[in-house]
């Protein structure tokens, strides 16, 4: 017999026989389902508790059926938008965007702030050119602090630390007035 995975689970707080919080983690754990609350708790250390414990959102009562529609719409493309991964490997070179750790073979390689921010915008788009505009508006979100030579800087100091034991251009790649990352 086959068993239907739910896409969406719509969980009310205030259940009969326990507090619908508690279901929370388990439900995480059992379904990769979008988990959506709806109770008529306003209190907002309720809203950060279900969020916290996995919920995905938090609707209060009463409902607006087409808030609720559209929530669950959100909700289900979030869901159907594929996954980016979260950590590379590049020859001998790890990197983990979400613990935020680089390594070689066990050995940490120790970032400045400026230069882990540039370095997702490099590894997430492995093979694939990426202009300075790009990497500068993702590092440097303050318009202001976008200069071409805090990012010129900050690539010789990266390339330097993830090239240590590669070959010059074997993670990092120029290209005339753009970078070519990773895997080149």
């Amino acid at each position: 017999m086959e068993q239907a995975t739910p896409a969406a689970i719509l969980l009310d707080l205030g259940l009969p026989d326990r507090d619908g919080l508690s279901l929370v983690p388990l439900l995480r754990r059992m379904s990769d389902a979008m988990i959506l609350i709806v109770s008529a708790r306003h209190e907002i250390h309720q809203k950060v508790a279900a969020l916290d414990l996995g919920a995905d959102d938090y609707i209060t009562k009463p409902l607006i059926s087409e808030e609720l529609l559209a929530r669950l719409r959100v909700a289900l493309r979030h869901k159907s938008e594929p996954k980016k991964p979260t950590s590379f490997r590049v020859g001998t070179l790890e990197i983990d965007l979400t613990d935020r750790t680089v390594g070689r073979r066990g050995e940490e390689v120790h970032l400045t702030r400026k230069e882990y921010e540039v370095l997702p915008c490099l590894a997430s788009s492995p093979r694939q050119v990426i202009t300075h505009q790009r990497i500068l508006e993702a590092a440097w979100p303050q318009e202001n602090d976008r200069k071409i030579e805090y990012l010129w800087i900050v690539i010789r100091s990266l390339r330097h630390k993830v090239e240590a034991a590669e070959a010059v251009g074997s993670v990092v790649a120029n290209e005339l007035g753009i970078r070519l990352p990773f895997g080149r």
